[in-house]
């Protein structure tokens, strides 16, 4: 005996598909624009924090980390210059440890 599917109509079937259709649309459409807002704010509020630093790790270090955290966090660590993660006294082990303690909270 075959259990009998209900039948949907167009506005449930639209329903179903509606949270995958916003995410699709805010990641092609609202993600570039985000990620170029991000990028200004960065630049002007952190940048100039960065350059000023002198006890700033040096730049191929920088963009290391910054690769791997790219990587690992799977987004654009903008909380790298943010929360002052490249000065000298931030070890990559701490470096680690904020991306673990950071997705445990979000």
């Amino acid at each position: 005996m075959m259990s009998e599917q209900p039948v949907r109509t167009f506005n449930q079937r639209l329903e179903r598909y509606r949270d995958l259709l916003d995410g699709i649309f805010h990641h092609l459409y609202l993600g570039p624009q985000w990620y170029g807002y991000q990028c200004k704010r960065s630049a002007e509020s952190y940048a100039p924090a960065f350059f000023r630093c002198r006890d700033r790790k040096s730049f191929l270090r920088v963009i290391a980390e910054l690769v791997s955290l790219t990587r690992m966090w799977r987004c654009v660590p903008v909380h790298y210059f943010r929360y002052g993660l490249y000065r000298r006294g931030v070890a990559a082990a701490q470096l680690e440890n904020y991306a673990s303690s950071a997705e445990s909270v979000g």
